[in-house]
């Protein structure tokens, strides 16, 4: 019997190769999209800087599986929806903005409506609170948890 593994199976990407475990940002805002992806889902929130300037935000959760264990869906995470998150910004010099926009429809009546794209800065989340009063965290060990 032969066995291999192989860590980028495991994970293809380490969190201090993106994030900085000293940029913490903690935000309220409002959902604008949530896909659902692998190898991570995407949750689009815009919020306002103390300037009344819209700030887009995407944070980067698990895969559709541990979304799922989490119990975070469509249903829970709904475009309009207010949002409260702390997380972890981008290392310096990493590209801290992600785009989104929906697969183009299959049928032929849909192709002609446009689907809009989506960006935001880059935020590894470690505690959500939603409008409905869950509180979600993602297993990490931040200063977020401490945030009421």
């Amino acid at each position: 019997m032969l066995c291999v593994a192989s860590g980028s199976l495991l994970a293809h990407h380490a969190f201090a190769s993106l994030y900085d475990a000293n940029r913490i940002v903690r935000q309220k805002g409002v959902i604008m999209m949530f896909a659902q992806l692998n190898p991570h889902s995407l949750i689009f929130v815009d919020s306002m800087d103390a300037s009344g300037h819209v700030e887009h935000w995407a944070l980067e959760g698990p895969n559709t599986g541990g979304m799922a264990a989490l119990k975070l869906n469509t249903i829970v995470l709904r475009s309009g929806d207010a949002i409260e998150f702390c997380g972890y910004a981008t290392k310096e010099g990493v590209d801290p903005l992600r785009l989104y926009q929906s697969p183009e429809p299959i049928t032929l009546s849909l192709k002609s409506i446009p689907r809009p794209i989506f960006t935001g800065k880059l935020i590894s989340p470690a505690l959500m609170l939603l409008a409905s009063g869950q509180r979600v965290e993602f297993g990490r060990e931040p200063l977020c948890l401490d945030s009421k």
